[in-house]
């Protein structure tokens, strides 16, 4: 099936004992590690984010499941970008940007996060819990 070729394509496993996962063999931290480094080391991980975000966001279309944020896959440069505002579009990036606030790549991890727990919560059934704003 589908489902199980996405997990050809964006294989993810945890790392015993080593406190992260690897997707295609680029380590991903846990959140609160990943928005903790500095900007330099993070965007080590700008593409492993962007291969989580191409994940997601394939899913979410094979499972006919509409994400609060529209996943923006741009391999390392991928985003989340939030139309819920009145005519307002926020961008959410999955890297640092040289001259950017740290907070709107820690927003981005937030909200890919909070996108992948509602994927979860979607399909296994279980109610979820309106995301909440980090701006």
């Amino acid at each position: 099936t589908l489902l199980h070729e996405l997990n050809d394509i964006f294989p993810i496993r945890r790392s015993e004992g080593a406190g992260y996962s690897k997707i295609r063999a680029i380590c991903l931290p846990k959140t609160d590690v990943l928005k903790n480094r500095d900007p330099r080391e993070a965007e080590d991980f700008a593409i492993g984010l962007g291969l989580v975000a191409h994940a997601l966001q394939m899913l979410s279309k094979y499972l006919s499941v509409p994400l609060r944020w529209r996943v923006l896959c741009v391999a390392s440069r991928s985003g989340l970008e939030d139309r819920s505002g009145p005519g307002a579009v926020e961008h959410w990036p999955l890297y640092h940007l040289k001259q950017a606030d740290g907070r709107r790549f820690d927003g981005g991890v937030d909200h890919l996060a909070q996108a992948v727990l509602q994927l979860a919560h979607t399909v296994a059934g279980k109610p979820t819990s309106p995301p909440r704003n980090n701006a």
